[in-house]
């Protein structure tokens, strides 16, 4: 990192980065930028830094986000355009989470919602979804490792969930999106085609092909997620849940809204979920998310 330039070291997450991004993406046009994701498993921030357009992305930062923390740039203060060379530790995550809006963040820098990405050509997975006359419907649902009190709905919950679904919207194929570690998406989709239902598993991919699979959806629900964040990015509509109304959470509420375009906010095209039962995420969808399920097929 002794080259010349502005150094930073960004969050290791997807949503964490992403958000930076929005208000780097003019500084990296007219500056020298890199990034470097700190290295917190399961390294996946990476991959993604590296779609960033005039964003160099060697490596991972050697230390963990939580040695970070202390050093971070004060966003409402420090004026990137004036920052000298050097290294810098940067993270969105705390004015996020305090109820900030992403604009406020380096007010001397613009905010860009729907920034381009150099995502791969198309190739034959994204084919698969290419021109066909069902909807395609995308779910994330994770892995079984998050922690107890956020870890949201068990396969046979998110099976009735999608049911209802697709009995609402018609014709529709489900899109699995995820990882090799994402287990409890793979027991949905798995779930799913046992009750019948039409379903692509697309896990493992890389991150570039996986946000062209997004591209091609009619709509996505999601556990919360970068891949979630970034249906915001896209211009993709998605329901996301966010744990802020569980007791002891409170305190990040604010992030759960405060990253994304408000105006995708407002319409409900980007939809924000607490969590709920099955049903009563059912019935705000209905409300709410189904205005913004694209109609006809991608392609």
């Amino acid at each position: 990192m002794s080259d010349p330039g502005l150094h930073f070291i960004v969050p290791p997450g997807i949503g964490d980065s992403g958000w930076i991004y929005s208000k780097l993406e003019r500084l990296a046009r007219r500056r020298t930028v890199s990034f470097y994701p700190n290295n917190d498993p399961p390294n996946r921030g990476l991959p993604f830094v590296q779609l960033m357009p005039n964003i160099c992305a060697p490596y991972y930062a050697c230390e963990p986000y939580n040695k970070s923390l202390p050093h971070l740039l004060d966003p409402l203060t420090t004026k990137l355009e004036n920052l000298p060379d050097g290294i810098y530790r940067l993270s969105l995550n705390p004015h996020l989470e305090a109820g900030h809006r992403l604009e406020t963040a380096f007010p001397d820098q613009p905010t860009n919602f729907h920034y381009q990405l150099n995502l791969p050509a198309p190739g034959p997975i994204e084919a698969q979804l290419d021109g066909r006359p069902e909807k395609q419907i995308g779910f994330y649902c994770s892995s079984y490792a998050h922690r107890e009190d956020i870890r949201f709905w068990l396969p046979e919950q998110w099976l009735h969930f999608l049911g209802k679904v697709a009995a609402r919207i018609g014709p529709c194929r489900f899109i699995a999106l995820g990882t090799v570690y994402d287990d409890r998406t793979a027991h949905v989709a798995q779930a799913l085609r046992k009750a019948g239902y039409d379903v692509i598993m697309c896990m493992s991919q890389d991150i570039g092909t996986t946000l062209n699979l997004i591209q091609r959806l009619h709509y996505f629900f999601a556990f919360p997620s970068g891949l979630g964040t970034m249906s915001d990015v896209l211009r993709v509509p998605c329901m996301m849940w966010f744990w802020g109304n569980l007791p002891g959470w409170e305190r990040v509420k604010g992030i759960f809204t405060s990253y994304a375009d408000p105006e995708q906010l407002a319409s409900g095209f980007h939809l924000i979920a607490p969590y709920a039962e099955p049903d009563a995420s059912f019935d705000l969808f209905l409300s709410r998310g189904l205005p913004h399920v694209r109609p006809g097929a991608h392609g």
